[in-house]
């Protein structure tokens, strides 16, 4: 079973040096990520890389810079010399905003989108991978036709043996129109980069949540939720919710982490991203810097809380919470999520707000309680629950905690 903790470093082939790059591959291997992101072309965040190269050009006909690719080749064998597993975007595909018209899956003709894509799974398809197959792309309404089309083209009859996933714009589902296509492994979806509470609604009360249990089983994981420091008011606070309430929205999988300095590889202070606007008109924290914000450091600790449970048995289990605080306008985000194993025997619980958490118990069953601390990575020992129909249990403090209930031995 793989936990996917995976960071967001979509620049980072095309712009990192090799030191930097081992550097960076040797702090997320430390800190329990296993999953690298990145582009494999040019795109709207970056329309070259260092070398001023592009990987592709169309006229009338594709054409690839081998040199280009050699340079992919290269970050990804390191990402595997690491022990990480390398998910590499083959085609961006955003359909709107500044930059569009870098981005292969959007402006190829379909046939030419397939050709490029096969071209990089023929160089990488030896690599430990779990392919990207579009970007931050629009999957479906007008789109879907086209990329059922590229994805049946590339990956039909399974020409590759590695999973295939997508990552979608913000806020777009595509669980249900993608449930027949065998060539689709892991359900991705981009919660976005918002604290506001339509976001934190589309996570916790979503398609999601809503519709997990009646779609075919597969990993379904959040691939961008906050940006840690992205325009300036995300919190690493921000992050952690995000992080364990995509975690806790369905049976577990996963989840992936960025910074707004280590996605666009920012490698002096004041640097800017191309195609992104800028807020306030200055540039992030460098991505040297951004490896050690705390919501970086603490996604590798959520990733330490998982394993230490059978985590792939887990499910939500919202029926043994009492009341749930996080429904009104004035409390959307203390939204408590729940997940217990099948016997119940193991009972896990966000509170993001330290409100009280009050539990239905399974009869006559006690439980040892512990709070988990996503802060520090550390537990708290409680007493022994016994036996009650409600259990009313406080958090050690008002800020984020996670409630562990294990089965007592008697």
């Amino acid at each position: 079973p793989l936990f996917w903790t995976a960071c967001t470093a979509w620049n980072g082939a095309l712009k990192s040096t090799p030191e930097e790059w081992e550097d960076y591959l040797s702090q997320r291997r430390d800190q329990h990520y296993n999953v690298i992101h990145y582009v494999t072309t040019q795109w709207r965040g970056a329309a070259a890389n260092a070398e001023g190269l592009q990987g592709y050009a169309y006229t009338d006909k594709l054409t690839v810079d081998p040199e280009f690719f050699r340079r992919i080749d290269a970050r990804t064998d390191a990402i595997n010399a690491h022990g990480l597993i390398a998910s590499p975007v083959l085609l961006w595909a955003l359909p709107v905003a500044d930059g569009r018209e870098l981005s292969p899956g959007y402006v190829l003709p379909v046939p030419e989108a397939i050709k490029l894509a096969r071209y990089i799974i023929a160089r990488l398809q030896g690599n430990e991978v779990v392919w990207t197959l579009g970007g931050d792309g629009r999957y479906t309404e007008e789109f879907e036709d086209r990329w059922k089309a590229i994805g049946r083209g590339v990956f039909g009859g399974r020409r590759v043996q590695a999973p295939v996933t997508l990552h979608p714009q913000g806020r777009s589902w595509i669980g249900d129109a993608y449930a027949g296509e065998e060539w689709l492994d892991i359900v991705a979806y981009q919660s976005s980069h918002s604290n506001e509470r339509g976001t934190v609604d589309w996570i916790t009360q979503g398609p999601l949540s809503a519709r997990w249990a009646q779609l075919p089983a597969r990993p379904l994981i959040n691939m961008e939720p906050n940006y840690e420091e992205i325009g300036f008011h995300i919190t690493p606070e921000d992050v952690r919710n995000a992080s364990y309430w995509s975690v806790f929205a369905a049976p577990p999988a996963g989840v992936s982490y960025g910074a707004n300095g280590i996605w666009p590889w920012i490698q002096r202070p004041g640097e800017l991203i191309e195609n992104h606007g800028n807020p306030g008109g200055r540039g992030p924290s460098t991505w040297r810097e951004s490896i050690d914000f705390p919501g970086s450091l603490q996604v590798g600790l959520l990733h330490g809380l998982m394993e230490d449970f059978d985590w792939w048995d887990l499910r939500p289990d919202p029926d043994l919470l009492v009341a749930q605080p996080g429904l009104t306008e004035a409390t959307f985000n203390h939204f408590i999520s729940v997940l217990s194993s099948a016997n119940r025997s193991t009972v896990l619980a966000y509170v993001p707000r330290g409100d009280e958490v009050r539990l239905r118990l399974p009869a006559e069953r006690s439980y040892r309680c512990r709070w988990f601390d996503p802060r520090k990575g550390t537990y708290l020992d409680r007493e022994y629950i016994e036996w009650a129909p409600v259990a009313t249990l406080a958090p050690p403090s008002g800020e984020d905690w996670v409630l562990v209930l294990q089965l007592a031995d008697r």
